[in-house]
């Protein structure tokens, strides 16, 4: 469920840090996960050279990893400032999750979704951490970290990801029923949300054949794959000749 590439209510997933060495038996903690906020300050040449770095990781996450990640790391070895410190801990969570780390990839979304200077990815960082916490069986956390990020004025860009996800671990946990009546997407349209409530009204067919039949009127209403709409069009006629 990527969205687009472009806090937060910190789940089950969250690992404690810590600042004492750990012992011998123990893996050394994620460098990520323990650095201290810096109070020094960062010269503009410096702030620039740390920001051209991060951005020449994150062009190679998809196609040199580690390298991206000795470059993100190096960054936030120098103390940057919080905007360039949350654009490189963007970058190392990225990597995470696309190894397959997503616990650690989720604690690192967290982290962003702390930081004061790093307001800008407040919304995706939420969003990732709350997929991540989904894929992994925790549903209700991953589910209040979406209300969280509802209740933000300030995040609309990734609304309709966010709402589509909604959607689904309603209808995973609750049922269709409590799906369908989420008000807060009421009226929020695209791919993904037309997908999601497909997904409800196919579910809710069974046992509220009316309500279902609406839900699919509205997808065809809506914005919608071609791919999408055909099927919602096939199961409300279906539906109707019941």
């Amino acid at each position: 469920m990527d969205a687009p590439t472009t806090d937060a209510t910190p789940g089950a997933m969250d690992a404690p840090t810590t600042d004492a060495a750990p012992r011998a038996m123990d893996p050394p903690a994620p460098k990520t996960t323990r650095r201290a906020a810096s109070a020094e300050t960062t010269t503009p040449r410096q702030a620039k050279d740390d920001r051209a770095e991060v951005e020449a990781a994150r062009s190679l996450v998809r196609r040199d990893a580690p390298r991206a990640e000795a470059m993100a790391e190096a960054v936030l070895e120098r103390k940057p400032a919080p905007q360039v410190e949350a654009s490189a801990l963007m970058v190392l969570a990225d990597i995470r999750r696309r190894a397959g780390d997503l616990a650690e990839a989720a604690t690192i979304y967290a982290r962003v979704a702390k930081l004061d200077g790093g307001a800008q990815f407040h919304e995706e960082a939420l969003l990732r951490r709350a997929e991540l916490l989904a894929r992994t069986n925790a549903r209700r956390d991953a589910l209040a970290v979406l209300v969280e990020s509802e209740r933000r004025a300030d995040f609309v860009a990734l609304r309709p990801e966010r709402c589509a996800l909604t959607m689904r671990l309603l209808l995973e946990i609750d049922g269709p029923a409590a799906a369908a009546r989420h008000a807060p997407c009421d009226g929020v349209q695209g791919a993904a949300m037309a997908r999601a409530r497909y997904e409800v009204a196919e579910a809710l067919a069974a046992t509220d054949r009316l309500a279902a039949i609406d839900i699919l009127n509205g997808i065809l209403r809506g914005r919608s794959s071609a791919a999408i709409a055909k099927r919602a069009r096939t199961l409300r006629d279906r539906l109707e000749d019941d």
